[in-house]
């Protein structure tokens, strides 16, 4: 039976404004994609992905009925290789993906949906297929990072079980975000990890000034402490800071992967499949990582739920180089919070993978909040 790909627009508003150094965030969209039995969410992050929303249903919507055939065929082939075969159908599929479109989150929605369909098909969870090729056997849960914003946020996290803090900084004075720390130390204490996330908005030495007030906090890392585009920047600021340095935004294709490891410029690689082009994408990101003997953390983009989902199957499927990983943040509104973390009393340290076929998901009833 041939397969159809219908779209699906969705906005909803954050909990509270996030700001960043690139921008403040207070709504998210997107286009939710079914693909035969499978599912994908395609949503650029405005401010970070150099696409935009209406690029994506262009490169989309005028495939409708007529997927290319070398597309349908390497789909079908996945769906029915023995398990031998399936690391090279899954590397077509992910070829016939970028020849449709080099938008990244048009190629994370399609290929996240055909992968959904393949797991389907086959009986088993997303993370078992992600899993399947050469990394070892799907987590039973993911260890979460979560997001504040200050002092009481980290309260109530804590009071849930969180294990591991994120801050942004770099939005302000560095006088400001040493207070911010400090507040946030002193509630947290001793225990939980503390991890910033400047989104590039220092210089070098900028970097180095204020990594240099702000270490004395007990840090786990800090994110892209400087500009995207200035790989050499992160392994300079490596060498004199007593932080560890992670790649996030600088990190979106195989050949920056390399080019980080090559000049030892992190010590994690924090991987947002949404921007990198896909689910496989992100995993030979992950592996490049694993063999390099970096630690990896999978990140979502503030998407929905599905693509939530999308990340956190990919990193349970990760190698055991796992850091707190930042799925489901708290900014995201109910609708789009799994059912394990709708319930207040839930535990936010680690998230519990699902053992249902595929991603477990289903496009809800629009509503006027949902549609562009």
């Amino acid at each position: 039976m041939a397969l159809t790909l219908k779209l699906q627009p969705y906005r909803f508003a954050l909990r509270r404004p996030l700001r960043t150094a690139r921008g403040t965030i207070e709504q998210r969209e997107g286009l939710w994609i079914s693909l035969g039995r499978g599912h994908g969410d395609a949503a650029p992050l405005p401010g970070f992905s150099d696409e935009g929303l209406l690029e994506v249903h262009d490169a989309l919507a005028g495939l409708g009925e007529s997927l290319p055939p070398a597309f349908s065929s390497s789909l079908e082939g996945a769906a029915r290789a023995a398990g031998a075969e399936l690391p090279a159908a899954l590397e077509l599929l992910s070829q016939e993906v970028a020849a449709i479109t080099p938008l990244p989150s048009a190629a994370h929605g399609l290929e996240q949906a055909a992968l959904d369909h393949i797991a389907r098909a086959r009986g088993g969870s997303l993370a078992q297929l992600l899993a399947l090729d050469g990394l070892p056997s799907a987590r039973s849960s993911v260890p979460l990072s979560t997001l504040v914003d200050g002092p009481e946020a980290a309260r109530e996290a804590i009071g849930r079980g969180a294990r591991c803090l994120k801050l942004k900084v770099g939005v302000a004075t560095v006088d400001d975000d040493v207070r911010r720390v400090a507040a946030l130390r002193e509630v947290a204490g001793p225990t939980p990890r503390l991890r910033l996330d400047a989104n590039g908005a220092w210089s070098r030495e900028a970097a180095a000034a204020a990594l240099d007030r702000l270490a004395a906090h007990d840090l786990e890392c800090v994110e892209q402490p400087v500009a995207i585009e200035d790989l050499d920047g992160l392994a300079w600021l490596r060498e004199r800071a007593a932080v560890p340095i992670a790649a996030d935004e600088s990190l979106r294709t195989l050949a920056d992967g390399e080019r980080l490891l090559a000049i030892a410029a992190v010590d994690c690689f924090v991987i947002k499949p949404q921007l990198c082009g896909g689910l496989l994408a992100a995993r030979r990101l992950a592996r490049l990582a694993d063999e390099a003997g970096v630690v990896v953390a999978i990140s979502c983009s503030l998407e929905s739920q599905l693509g939530c989902l999308g990340a956190l199957a990919l990193a349970a499927a990760c190698p055991a180089s796992l850091w707190p990983c930042g799925l489901f943040p708290a900014l995201l509104p109910e609708s789009e919070l799994p059912q394990q973390l709708r319930d207040p009393a839930s535990s936010l340290g680690a998230m519990p993978i699902v053992a249902a076929p595929g991603l477990d998901w289903l496009p809800p009833v629009s509503s006027p909040s949902q549609r562009s």
